[in-house]
């Protein structure tokens, strides 16, 4: 992650605002709120997008279960015990104490003015958003651009820069978050930051609390050599905001420390069901749903039958779910909220994986690298069911598949029919088919002396996340589809 980490969405692109060339001198002074303010829109028009989000809303408000575990926190010193953790699902804690009482009143629009007086400068440089004319307006997406590789610029089309400024002034974002909650606008504004020690972070005067935090629920307890503390971020937005589908590697306790924000959450196996999009496509772990759910519904077959848990959290409310739990985050009213989080092992793993050597020379013919691929993947998964890979991988590639623009590879007819390898290629392959399975392990719920309710699916989403990064390595991004097409079906 980026020091100083900004997300910022606002909506702007379909305004078509004219700024007449005089007013350019004075466009650096208020560049802030030239980007955060939008003309005046009637959010509940009868269009196209409001036709989406009514019926997306009614979908996931129909098959949700608004049975999430609700423990108290008043008088609990020990509020996360380790059973709790290992039931493997979200868990709302309600009752504010003191110490939440504290960062609640910390973090309230009018106080933030008074602790953020300083002409600090939020550098955005290196995190540019995005704007996805098939999602609404106020739908805040992931973007990656380090990840974006010249062969995807046709599959995302609809993603548009936003121009951001190299730098943003944080007392003037404030003033209009403050703005906004007491008089509410059709303006979206999002921002997230990552709170730390630095002299120069405007957030660390909530480290005392967040880290109190942080020990009330133990959070220690999921420390790494990767990572001592917990990283705390803090996630600021309007009325109506939306953080688009998405899931995290991480355990995450939420606290909502002003307004009310609602989180539809998505357990690990409705994965096929959410439409993430492919692991080295730039917007990877967020989903593909879009405006394309009802206009072309056959897209997104499976969407109506998500199962998922409703909860609304009001301030003093704390929120925790577990690692790769899919969520949308609604802010019904100017809100925001502070997140205390500890990466889990499978983002530690996969780190370590994304760095292995790939044993595939380019100079291969298309059947060597293919046989290559296939007796690592094999070799891999083991008692695996090559169908939920392959399912998990169809349900990523097959909404974008008419964008895609595959090489003709020449494939053999049947996997088994290549060439044998050389004794030094079999020697580097078999090495690195080592160190990979002995990675992948500490990750498989059949060697965990105790595993988890969603353990098995969460390997799976991994092997297909190595799976994607393979045969992409191998045969470029264009033709990731069509060569895991024949693996699963003429192989595994």
């Amino acid at each position: 992650m980026q020091q100083q980490q900004i997300q910022f969405y606002i909506e702007m692109m379909r305004l078509n605002v004219l700024i007449p060339l005089f007013f350019v001198p004075f466009i650096v002074s208020f560049v802030t709120f030239i980007i955060i303010s939008r003309r005046d829109v009637d959010r509940y028009d009868i269009s196209d997008e409001a036709v989406f989000l009514h019926n997306m809303f009614h979908t996931l408000d129909a098959n949700a279960s608004n049975r999430v575990l609700e423990q108290g926190l008043d008088g609990n010193e020990y509020p996360l015990p380790q059973h709790l953790i290992d039931l493997d699902e979200p868990i709302v804690f309600r009752n504010s104490t003191p110490l939440l009482d504290s960062l609640v009143q910390a973090m309230s629009p009018d106080n933030l003015i008074e602790m953020i007086q300083s002409p600090q400068r939020l550098s955005s440089r290196n995190w540019p958003d995005s704007l996805n004319s098939h999602l609404p307006v106020n739908a805040f997406s992931y973007f990656n651009w380090k990840q974006i590789d010249s062969t995807f610029k046709y599959i995302t089309p609809d993603y548009n820069t936003l121009s951001i400024p190299p730098y943003i002034w944080i007392e003037e974002s404030m003033r209009f978050f403050q703005e906004q909650c007491h008089y509410p606008t059709n303006s979206y504004f999002y921002l997230s930051e990552k709170v730390s020690d630095s002299p120069n972070n405007p957030w660390k005067f909530l480290l005392p609390i967040s880290r109190q935090i942080a020990d009330l629920f133990k959070l220690s307890r999921f420390a790494s050599d990767d990572q001592q503390l917990p990283k705390i971020s803090s996630w600021l937005g309007s009325n109506g905001m939306m953080a688009w589908i998405h899931h995290d590697y991480i355990h995450n306790i939420f606290v909502q420390t002003y307004g009310t924000k609602t989180f539809y959450l998505f357990p690990p196996s409705e994965v096929t069901k959410i439409y993430i999009h492919p692991k080295i496509h730039p917007h990877a772990r967020q989903s593909q749903l879009s405006k394309k759910l009802f206009t072309d519904p056959e897209l997104f077959p499976d969407f109506n039958n998500v199962s998922l848990y409703k909860v609304v959290l009001q301030p003093g409310d704390v929120l925790y779910f577990p690692p790769m739990w899919f969520h949308l985050v609604v802010s019904e009213t100017c809100s925001n909220s502070v997140s205390h989080a500890y990466f889990s092992k499978e983002n530690v793993i996969l780190g370590d994986i994304s760095k292995s050597p790939i044993p595939i020379k380019q100079k291969w013919t298309d059947s060597r690298k293919l046989k290559a691929i296939y007796v690592l993947i094999r070799e891999i998964l083991g008692d695996t069911c090559p169908e939920d890979i392959n399912a998990i991988l169809e349900s990523r590639y097959s909404p974008m598949s008419t964008l895609l623009q595959p090489s003709k590879l020449s494939f053999p007819s049947k996997c088994q029919n290549v060439e044998e390898f050389s004794e030094d290629e079999l020697k580097t392959i078999n090495s690195v088919l080592a160190q990979i399975k002995s990675m992948f392990q500490k990750m498989s719920p059949e060697f965990s002396e105790k595993p988890l309710k969603y353990d098995e699916i969460r390997f799976k989403i991994a092997l297909a996340d190595y799976i994607e990064f393979v045969v992409s390595a191998s045969f470029g991004p264009d033709n990731v589809f069509q060569v895991i097409k024949f693996l699963f079906k003429e192989c595994l």
